[in-house]
């Protein structure tokens, strides 16, 4: 699984790209689309190190995390320290995903996704950056 997952890395981080993009240039609802895109693939990538398969639906903060305690001795102590963190930033960006990928039917405003955007970009840059590390970690093992 090494490259499989070393591969959905990459493509989190081309995600991650895109996302600070849009945040720079005033695509706030763009921006919160591909940060749960990246940390979508960030986390799936973690549970294709693990060696475990994933639901093919969005939800699988809970699952992550419940994989992630039972395989801890596997990961890195930061990575485990940060779990409530990285499920809880995942849920809500996946939460906020159906507005921003569809604002033009929503009510949330640009100022709305603005604050959101403020709110959740340097989390989810953290929660990436732990689970690339975690799944260097382990492709080295």
């Amino acid at each position: 699984m090494e490259g499989v997952s070393k591969a959905a890395i990459e493509r989190a981080k081309e995600w991650l790209k895109s996302a600070t993009l849009n945040r720079d240039n005033d695509n706030y609802a763009k921006n919160l689309y591909d940060l749960e895109m990246s940390l979508e693939l960030a986390i799936k990538a973690v549970m294709l190190a693990l060696g475990k398969n994933f639901p093919k639906k969005h939800e699988i903060g809970t699952l992550f995390r419940q994989t992630a305690i039972a395989n801890k001795n596997k990961l890195p102590k930061e990575l485990n320290e940060s779990l409530e963190e990285i499920e809880t930033t995942f849920n809500e960006l996946l939460e906020l995903k159906a507005a921003s990928g569809y604002n033009f039917e929503s009510d949330v405003s640009k100022e709305d996704f603005k604050a959101f955007s403020k709110k959740y970009h340097n989390k989810a840059v953290n929660s990436i950056g732990l689970c690339e590390r975690a799944v260097s970690f382990m492709n080295k093992r």
